[in-house]
């Protein structure tokens, strides 16, 4: 699902992401800048996403642009709603201590 054309090449592409995962969910799982972390997670996966539009626009039969583009959009939106929440419970926290 990778282009060719990616400046570092798909492999390296690969694992960069995967380290964006994995740094995301240490964030996210120990508390630590999660909010941070939550969202340059969905702005990942929204450039993700802006990869894989070349690829729909050209090739509209290929499945598997297509469930790409409904795994990053699902995703994408689940960690906007899940860093409201970190955000909201922050701001209460902060708002009861006051």
């Amino acid at each position: 699902m990778i282009p060719k054309s990616m400046p570092l090449g798909p492999s390296a592409c690969v694992v960069i992401s995967g380290i964006g995962f994995i740094l995301a969910g240490i964030a996210i799982l120990t508390g630590i800048l999660d909010l941070l972390a939550a969202r340059l997670f969905v702005l990942m996966l929204l450039i993700f996403q802006i990869i894989l539009v070349p690829i729909i626009l050209e090739h509209p039969h290929v499945h598997q642009a297509w469930g790409g583009t409904a795994y990053n959009l699902t995703v994408a939106g689940s960690i906007c709603i899940f860093a409201a929440s970190i955000a909201r419970r922050r701001s209460s926290s902060v708002l009861a201590r006051a």
